[in-house]
């Protein structure tokens, strides 16, 4: 578990004085503003940092409650151990938008992020960017395996960790450009030309908004009482990510089966992997339930809240029964 920034709900922040650093957001498909937060004086809650740059993430014009799913997100990682950018619930007074309110993750001036597809791109001779379908988790280990990186020594450990939490949330989206690693002590590096001051770590789980039934409209939500329906529809769950380069993108596995395929490959990683499973309905609900009393434009609904958290339950144990544990 992971200590995790407590929002209440009566701390909707508002980041309509914030300043703008980029209005439209280049990277991802959802609307998302990249803003600096007021120093310390002018911050409304301390669990936000100041002079700290932060995306406010917006919902989809089809799917309005979307950005509840980053808020949820950050505080289901935190519960199983799963380091995810902070995100909170925010809106801008002036547009009367809400939206989730995403902490950066790294620090610009002291460290560099690298983004995965930069990684593959590099080292997979015609790697195809736009649509990723190169990527694969036996690349993945032998590039980053490599001293050079200077990757901490459980990252691994914590790469698993993340492919288990998108299979609990029911991630899809984790493409080459939703992850990556962080180098530390960049600006130091820079400075002295000492490559040897260089460590690095996985990034954490960011960009988790396409997860957790988003697309599933409310009115159909009814029809995953039906147990056969939700089965299916779990199933049909597929990583962006393949088992080799060779593997057809098409036939590649599903979460479930990509799971149960690294424990068998590296039972070294089946504590990691495990790990993630040690939680229960009720702590979920300790994370879901207080979110629906937040007063704010396009609110969880109960009806959507009570899905997820079924359907994130089922998930725990199809997967544990997939991977022959109780």
């Amino acid at each position: 578990m992971i200590s995790r920034k407590e929002q209440t709900k009566n701390q909707i922040v508002d980041i309509s004085q914030w300043m703008t650093e980029e209005e439209v957001y280049p990277e991802g498909a959802r609307d998302k503003s990249l803003l600096m937060s007021p120093n310390t004086s002018s911050l409304q809650y301390n669990f936000c940092i100041p002079n700290h740059s932060y995306l406010f993430k917006r919902s989809t014009k089809r799917c309005l409650e979307q950005y509840w799913i980053e808020i949820f997100a950050y505080q289901f990682g935190c519960l199983i151990g799963v380091p995810v950018p902070p995100a909170f619930v925010a809106y801008n007074n002036k547009t009367l938008e809400p939206g989730a309110l995403i902490e950066w993750f790294y620090t610009p001036n002291q460290e560099k992020f690298v983004l995965g597809g930069d990684i593959l791109q590099a080292k997979i001779e015609g790697f195809e960017r736009k649509k990723g379908r190169q990527q694969n988790f036996q690349s993945i280990i032998e590039i980053l395996s490599d001293p050079f990186w200077k990757l901490e020594k459980n990252w691994l450990e914590n790469w698993v960790k993340i492919l288990t939490f998108d299979a609990l949330i029911g991630n899809t989206d984790r493409h080459p450009d939703n992850w990556g690693i962080i180098l530390e002590n960049f600006d130091l590096v820079l400075q002295s030309s000492d490559v040897e001051k260089l460590t690095s770590r996985i990034a954490p789980a960011f960009d988790n908004g396409t997860s957790m039934g988003y697309e599933q409209l409310e009115k159909a939500l009814c029809r995953f009482k039906h147990q056969a329906y939700l089965q299916k529809y779990v199933n049909k769950g597929k990583p962006h990510l393949k088992w080799s380069l060779e593997e057809n993108y098409g036939s590649r596995s599903n979460q479930a089966e990509l799971l149960n395929r690294i424990m068998r490959t590296y039972p070294h990683l089946s504590d990691s992997m495990l790990s993630c499973f040690h939680f229960s309905r009720k702590q979920v609900e300790d994370i879901i339930w207080p979110l629906l009393e937040f007063d704010i434009m396009h609110q969880l609904s109960l009806k959507r809240a009570t899905f997820m958290l079924d359907l994130i339950c089922y998930r725990r144990e199809h997967l544990l029964s997939s991977l022959n544990r109780p």
